[in-house]
């Protein structure tokens, strides 16, 4: 990685909030009354009838206060725009992600295919950030997060796709053969291809869940752990949050 340090980025985003999501309250009409009181009664509720539905079309129901839709479709750009291409300041504007990205962060490292310096039509960026990331429940502690990445940009050769796939299938081998208790493993469906990790840190207690993922010619490595026990259900819903907005970032700034 780079030794210069980054800028600060701006103030860690305050944690996503808590509450409900997309209910609504529901309108109950109790009354009673006498056999001699029925039909004004009846007139009654057929006035409040007409002035709830005319309420309900004149209303708009309220909007969350959420991140905007990600454009389901985005094609991939003619030229690399380097000044927006950092993987850990985009997760790090997912608001309903939860994560807090300690500041300081690295910038993101240029190198040429082989190592070397970048050129034109040569360029390998990389990058790693960590924080912690809230689960949204009192039950479990924030947990621990890494996240790093590597983006073939320009390949000197035509397959930097092939190349990502190799560079995919190698993190997941790196990780595999550390000294750790792995519970549950296998394919996921994240992004184009994904391999999923869980199980117990090397310490002998707590949990981790690690992903490796590829889109296109990019590779991402995501790990959460905890001294808690945290459900692989949990962190699968920690991890999913973060998809929709790498997809299409990393589909959208990568040039063909």
């Amino acid at each position: 990685m780079s030794d210069t340090t980054a800028e600060e980025k701006s103030k860690p985003r305050e944690p996503a909030k808590k509450g409900l999501h997309g209910w609504k309250a529901a309108l109950a009409v109790f009354g009673c009354g006498t056999l001699a009181a029925f039909g004004v009664f009846g007139v009654v509720l057929a006035l409040l009838g007409t002035l709830v539905s005319s309420i309900s079309q004149g209303v708009a129901p309220e909007k969350e206060n959420s991140v905007p839709p990600v454009v389901d479709s985005v094609e991939p750009r003619e030229e690399f725009l380097e000044d927006k291409f950092d993987l850990c300041a985009i997760i790090d504007s997912i608001s309903a992600a939860g994560l807090n990205l300690e500041p300081g962060y690295p910038e993101p490292l240029d190198k040429g295919f082989e190592g070397g310096s970048p050129s034109q039509g040569d360029l390998v960026r990389s990058g790693e950030c960590s924080g912690k990331v809230l689960l949204g429940s009192a039950q479990y502690d924030p947990l621990d997060f890494y996240f790093s990445y590597r983006s073939i940009v320009f390949h000197p050769m035509d397959g930097k796709d092939d190349v990502s796939r190799e560079d995919l299938e190698l993190w997941k081998s790196e990780f595999e053969q550390t000294e750790i208790n792995i519970s549950q493993s296998g394919p996921s469906g994240f992004m184009d291809e994904a391999y999923y990790f869980y199980g117990i840190p090397g310490g002998g207690s707590g949990s981790f869940y690690h992903l490796v993922s590829r889109k296109r010619s990019s590779v991402i490595s995501m790990h959460l752990s905890s001294p808690q026990e945290v459900p692989i259900s949990a962190y699968q819903g920690a991890v999913n949050k973060f998809e929709r907005r790498l997809d299409e970032d990393l589909n959208g700034y990568i040039p063909e």
